[in-house]
């Protein structure tokens, strides 16, 4: 008969549950834990109990990309939570196999690397005998129904940060229409209703000279520029006067990154 679970470098408890109250008989702390994603957003929650005692339930929000690599941070925020935790034994329950398959080392990461060096070196330094068990989704129903939960919440969140967002992006098109635009060398001379001139360029990244964007973006590295700055009412009228959408080129720093 096929060792598959010494094979595989992980539990296959499916929907045994009499198999988990085995593990606590042995004196395992039992993790359970569960991811939900959509459109650029994660949650995780994470329940731990053992034979006489059920902790309380945590949850996470973060930004990821993919159903895999949230699962995946779930397992991460999961050791996580164990560094401070009193645990000899402890088995981890995870519903996703390609996930449960990498931490256990039977696959080789490839496009989820980084949160899987993450995870490897918590488990390097953790001094705790752990486990993986791939479950079915009815054994952590309760961990996956507030993921859920809370990735409404964090979605909800998002929404109106991003309504926020294009309010103030509006905003700053109405005061734009109070300016006048030209073509010079170097960009655009925009010039103000009191006459002040405000050099804009578009190339590489969009850029002011105005108060406002030296302060906020001109000394930011280029990655933080990509992903928070918002025009100012200057970039706004260069890019009606280039024909440019600057919801377009904005995009990313607007819906933070996500698919609303």
């Amino acid at each position: 008969m096929i060792d598959w679970e010494g094979s595989l470098g992980y539990y296959i408890i499916g929907e045994d549950f009499g198999r988990i109250e085995d593990f606590k008989e042995r004196g395992y702390a039992i993790i359970r834990c569960d991811a939900s994603y959509k459109g650029g957003l994660g949650t995780c929650s994470i329940s731990i109990e053992t034979k006489n005692k059920a902790y309380k339930s945590t949850e996470k929000s973060f930004r990821e990309k993919g159903s895999t690599r949230a699962e995946l941070k779930s397992i991460y925020y999961s050791l996580m939570r164990l560094r401070n935790l009193n645990f000899n034994n402890v088995l981890i329950l995870n519903d996703n196999q390609y996930a449960v398959s990498l931490v256990s080392g039977f696959f080789k990461p490839q496009t989820t690397r980084e949160v899987c060096s993450k995870i490897n070196k918590e488990l390097k330094n953790s001094q705790k005998n752990i486990k993986f068990g791939l479950v079915r989704s009815k054994l952590n129903r309760k961990v996956d129904q507030s993921a859920k939960k809370q990735l409404r919440k964090y979605r909800k969140d998002q929404l109106e940060k991003y309504n926020e967002r294009v309010k103030r992006v509006n905003c700053m098109i109405t005061e734009s229409q109070k300016h006048s635009c030209e073509k010079v060398n170097g960009g655009f001379s925009v010039i103000t209703e009191s006459g002040r001139k405000y050099l804009v360029s578009f190339d590489d990244l969009p850029t002011c000279n105005c108060y406002y964007w030296r302060k906020n973006w001109e000394n930011k590295a280029e990655k933080i520029v990509k992903s928070k700055a918002l025009p100012c009412s200057h970039i706004c009228c260069a890019a009606e006067f280039s024909e440019r959408d600057v919801f377009e080129i904005f995009e990313h720093q607007i819906t933070g990154g996500i698919k609303l």
